[in-house]
């Protein structure tokens, strides 16, 4: 990718035109042009390492909770769980299944 900076100087590397134009603007420090450049830097913010956080923790949750499903299971297997057929068609409608 070439950039042109402000003087209209076409660079193809912008943070080693970052570099040379900070070196320009501090004449303390040598010549940058030939100096290795490290690469970006990110920070994150408190909320974004809490949303990371998060979820990471949700990652390490099993996608099935199986504390909710062994007793309905258990009623299932005995046949003591019943819905009503009117209930399932009531819910059905509502979510839009068989509009």
């Amino acid at each position: 990718m070439k950039i042109r900076d402000d003087n209209g100087t076409l660079q193809s590397n912008p943070a080693q035109a970052r570099a040379i134009q900070a070196s320009q603007a501090d004449p303390r420090k040598k010549n940058l042009s030939t100096a290795k450049v490290t690469g970006d830097r990110v920070e994150l913010s408190d909320q974004a390492r809490a949303l990371y956080a998060a979820n990471e923790a949700l990652s390490a949750l099993p996608e099935i909770r199986q504390d909710r499903v062994e007793p309905i299971k258990a009623l299932v297997k005995s046949g003591a769980y019943r819905v009503p057929g009117e209930k399932i068609a009531q819910r059905m409608l509502a979510e839009g299944l068989f509009a």
